[in-house]
């Protein structure tokens, strides 16, 4: 019998590319020892030991993690190039159930802004003044998408701070009047 009583230390690697195994292999053998009587008392004993070293294994099972309800986001709308009166709104964390044979001890949320689309930065937006087309851009923390319209001028600013998406508008865009 092979019985585990606490959990093993192994790498945890990022992104679920961790060995989850764990073992003793090639490090203990089963030794049979035979003991033969014969009817004046003698006693001869030999072992034998497997021609393999056993095989054992510690498999690790891993938190399951089941997201009930996605993350969502109610909509922004902002006055055209209301500089720093901009709008906000609180994301709706996800809902899910997670659980492990060893117990969670944590569970963390955090987020973060991605375009839909990382190769398609064209908004389809353009500026009132001079119809300067307006090119999405994330940065690098993920934390602000920028529309730069003219090289590095901004014309809104989609940021992230902890669980609030803000919307600024910094111009005028155009649009069908």
């Amino acid at each position: 019998s092979l019985v585990s009583n606490v959990a093993l230390e192994h790498a945890n690697t990022p992104q679920n590319t961790e060995d989850d195994t764990l073992d003793l292999n090639g490090l203990i053998n089963v030794v049979a020892t035979v003991t033969a009587t014969d009817g004046d008392g003698d006693v001869i004993a030999k072992d034998s030991t497997t021609s393999e070293p056993l095989s054992l294994t510690f498999s690790d099972t891993n938190p399951d993690l089941d997201i009930t309800a996605g993350v969502s986001v109610g909509a922004l709308e902002v006055v055209e190039a209301s500089g720093g009166t901009g709008d906000s709104v609180t994301v709706v964390a996800p809902t899910y159930d997670a659980s492990a044979v060893d117990g969670v001890e944590k569970v963390e949320t955090t987020y973060k802004l991605a375009l839909v689309d990382p190769q398609e930065t064209d908004s389809g937006l353009v500026t009132t003044d001079g119809n300067h087309p307006i090119t999405l851009e994330l940065s690098a923390d993920g934390q602000t998408i920028y529309g730069y319209y003219d090289g590095t001028n901004v014309a809104f600013t989609v940021s992230l701070a902890g669980n609030t998406v803000s919307l600024v508008s910094n111009v005028a865009l155009e649009h069908a009047n």
